[in-house]
């Protein structure tokens, strides 16, 4: 079974090909997978496989995010995320995204 870093890897590389520029937003997306990948291994001592993607460890990532970040900030992160779980089911490697169970926070309007 293939690591997230490892399929981060080809989804950068995806990108890079399917992209005319590569953009700040794309960086984004790659550096929040990372991002996930290093807590999941600070959290639970091991490398994060797609198998670990499961609505427990993914809420238990939001409540970390959340004790760091704004609601809003978050939603974006959630989003790159889903992206790449777009990318996922997509190239076959997952039969569902991992990443819409994961519902975005509610945030208040200024």
């Amino acid at each position: 079974m293939e690591s997230i870093l490892a399929l981060c890897e080809l989804y950068e590389h995806d990108l890079l090909n399917h992209t005319a520029r590569w953009t700040k937003d794309r960086a984004r997306q790659i550096s929040a997978v990372r991002q996930l990948a290093r807590w999941h291994h600070t959290a639970y001592g091991s490398t994060l496989l797609i198998t670990d993607l499961t609505p427990d460890v993914l809420f238990r990532h939001r409540e970390h995010c959340l004790k760091r970040s704004s609601p809003n900030a978050y939603n974006r992160r959630r989003d790159r995320l889903r992206a790449f779980g777009r990318w996922l089911v997509g190239s076959g490697r997952a039969a569902e995204n991992p990443f819409d169970p994961i519902p975005a926070m509610p945030t208040q309007l200024r």
